[in-house]
């Protein structure tokens, strides 16, 4: 994220701010998502058929164009 003044949230230390506002905020998204999905280390095809597989959980259909 370059520093150039329009992002005044990010003033400053870029990654102290950035580490404290995730650590406000992980709370509050975790609390109103309908599923938390790990993305560490996961290969995108075996990423995609898991939130896939959530959403046909949740009773949404993908089209199969955007599935493949």
């Amino acid at each position: 994220i370059k520093d150039d003044g329009s992002r005044p949230l990010l003033a400053g230390d870029v990654r102290e701010t950035l580490d404290r506002l995730c650590a406000q905020r992980d709370p509050l998204y975790r609390e109103v998502a309908h599923h938390v999905v790990a993305v560490d280390h996961v290969r995108r095809k075996v990423l995609t058929e898991q939130v896939l597989s959530l959403l046909a959980l949740d009773g949404i259909d993908v089209p199969a164009q955007v599935a493949s």
